[in-house]
């Protein structure tokens, strides 16, 4: 079964995750190589990055709650 990668990404942490991560790729290297990394990622590696991100306590309100937990 193929995981649509479009549907329900109501949860707020993960769609604040590939929001920023798309914005950024274009003009920061980190990014753009994190970018790469979720291209490639498999339905199942995709699901798992969903549960994470989705399970953190911290709560990503905006770009910048990411990339504070990004670069920590």
């Amino acid at each position: 079964m193929q995981i649509d990668r479009t549907d329900d990404l109501s949860a707020n942490n993960f769609k604040m995750f590939l929001h920023t991560v798309q914005t950024l790729a274009g003009s920061q290297g980190f990014y753009s190589r994190i970018q790469e990394t979720i291209d490639n990622w498999n339905d199942e590696e995709f699901e798992n990055a969903r549960k994470y991100f989705n399970s953190l306590p911290q709560k990503f309100n905006d770009e910048v709650d990411v990339v504070l937990f990004l670069e920590q």
